[in-house]
């Protein structure tokens, strides 16, 4: 029985010692990154010795973040990938940048010097306790020289100072170096270092016929990185063309750095379902008690009480999304597939695992643009410049921010909305003061009557619109008669030359060419009869 067990634990020595011999630690680079809106797909090459049989190549050094089931291995030789697995090793901590390392050693350094000042200053503290204790010279009965005296008063006074200056300067050196400890660990707080950070593997277990030297590519996602898109929209003047300038914000965390790779942005999203929604029987019912409150009706066959209606219903919450010099952008590679596009960034890029916003230039296009000025009067006195751009589908626009410059001034942001389905899309580059419209009640038009048991208010308003500009505008004006809502209110809608009425909103729309330097009246008129016991507003 013993030589039984001493036979099985030999064999067990004997696979754990084959399987660390067979375990080959395989060192390689990232080549490709694509960046998709949530996630990222690393591409890492490797060139290796493949041993005969069956081995474990270990990729080092990896994200903790990969999803495992995105791993894919692709090898240029005959070679039987027989598992491939992702585990995390806590026994070794991920690579350290180039600027953490630099910081770290500094640290190291200031901790060395404080350490060393402060050792010194214990030093001088315990000399100055000493030459306090020493003051009684020769003995309280020893009487001493006037010359003794004298110059062993001024060796002490001489040491006292030079002891008490040596604490000074130490005391000093030390906030200078505790002032830059404290900076440096900020901003290794910053570059989210931490003293342990475990690194990920990826272990390729194999099978080769003979042995050889392969190339192995590496694919996998990672969580914690994205982009957005951001832009820059420029206008000279109303003549020109608008100069766009598309760039990307790619952030990322997964915990491996992105040192000099080539950059794909990608519209896709991994994360999101492909399956297509199943639209399922409808099914309406009653259910209740009998009593007419308490009946509810439901869809899906799921009835529920009514006071649980009433507490989901308070839960709901709306979640809302936030709205976040000039550079020569790179060439850029536009792949449009059937549901996604990609940007294939031919300048290669560096993005440290840092978590902050790297820019990247997508491209940058000049852009025709019809443009028209903008103004309701009645509800801002500004009038707003606008931009309508056709053709834009072509463009891969997706929603974001956008930095608005008008004749070289920043006038801030403005949301680029790319969720329509109009084939025009309008764009506000801001307010521009060199237009001035101002609206007026015309008093002398305006007057009210009374007739029996009815008022009746009539009102008449003054646009006026004022080219400042040297180059001649197109503006839209807008406002609008009063809408009744009740058969005692009575609307009768004055002239509006040259104004276009929608019926259904009762808006007046003015399409206006002003010449430069020039100003342009209008005005519109209305009257309302309504009993002279109500209040209405009319303004």
């Amino acid at each position: 029985m013993k030589k039984l067990l001493l036979v099985c634990l030999a064999f067990l020595i004997s696979i754990s010692v084959w399987a660390q011999e067979n375990k080959k630690q395989t060192d390689s680079k990232i080549d490709y990154v694509t960046v998709f809106l949530t996630g990222a797909q690393i591409t890492r090459s490797a060139t290796v010795v493949i041993p005969k049989g069956t081995s474990n190549l270990v990729f080092h050094d990896v994200s903790t973040e990969v999803i495992p089931q995105s791993i894919q291995v692709a090898t240029d030789n005959e070679i039987t990938i027989l598992a491939v697995n992702h585990q995390i090793n806590y026994l070794e901590n991920q690579t350290t940048r180039e600027e953490e390392t630099k910081l770290e050693a500094q640290l190291k350094a200031l901790k060395e010097k404080v350490n060393y000042e402060t050792a010194m200053l214990q030093v001088f503290q315990q000399e100055e306790s000493m030459l306090i204790k020493n003051q009684a010279i020769g003995g309280s009965n020893v009487l001493l020289k006037a010359v003794d005296l004298k110059d062993a008063m001024d060796f002490q006074r001489t040491r006292m100072t030079e002891v008490k200056n040596k604490q000074l300067d130490i005391n000093q050196r030390l906030v200078g170096y505790n002032k830059e400890i404290v900076k440096i660990e900020q901003q290794l707080t910053e570059l989210n270092n931490t003293n342990y950070r475990p690194s990920g593997e990826i272990v390729v277990n194999i099978n080769a016929k003979e042995t050889s030297t392969t190339k192995l590519l590496l694919t996998y996602v990672v969580r914690n990185a994205g982009w957005y898109p951001t832009y820059d929209l420029r206008v000279t003047d109303i003549s020109k063309p608008i100069n766009l300038n598309y760039k990307a914000n790619v952030y990322q965390t997964s915990g491996e750095d992105w040192s000099n790779v080539k950059l794909t942005l990608s519209s896709g999203n991994p994360n999101e379902s492909g399956t297509k929604p199943t639209l399922n029987k409808w099914d309406l019912r009653f259910f209740g008690s009998g009593n007419l409150d308490e009946v509810v009706v439901v869809g899906y066959g799921k009835p529920r009480e009514m006071n649980e209606i009433v507490r989901s219903e308070a839960k709901i919450a709306i979640r809302g999304t936030a709205q976040k010099s000039m550079t020569v952008a790179p060439t850029v590679v536009v792949a449009t597939g059937q549901t996604t596009f990609q940007f294939m960034i031919e300048q290669p890029y560096s993005i440290p695992s840092d978590g902050k916003q790297h820019t990247v230039n997508v491209q940058e296009r000049t852009i025709d643009a019809l443009y028209e000025y903008y103004c309701a009067p009645k509800l801002d006195k500004d009038v707003f410049l606008t931009a309508r751009i056709t053709g834009w589908e072509e463009m891969n626009l997706l929603s974001g921010e956008a930095n608005l410059y008008y004749e070289g001034t920043y006038l801030g942001k403005a949301m680029l909305n790319t969720r329509n389905t109009s084939d025009t899309l309008d764009v506000s580059l801001g307010r521009d003061k060199n237009i001035v419209v101002t609206r007026i009640k015309q008093k002398e038009f305006s007057r009210k009557q009374v007739f029996g048991s009815n008022k009746t208010d009539e009102r008449r308003w003054e646009i006026s619109i004022r080219n400042k500009k040297l180059l001649p505008v197109n503006i839209v004006v807008e406002d609008q008669y009063p809408t009744s809502t009740d058969k005692d209110i009575v609307v009768e809608k004055g002239e509006a030359k040259e104004a276009t009425l929608d019926e259904a909103t009762n808006k007046l729309t003015w399409h206006l060419k002003i010449d430069a330097a020039k100003e342009k009246k209008v005005g519109f008129s209305y009257s309302v009869k309504y009993p002279k016991s109500s209040i209405v507003i009319l303004e």
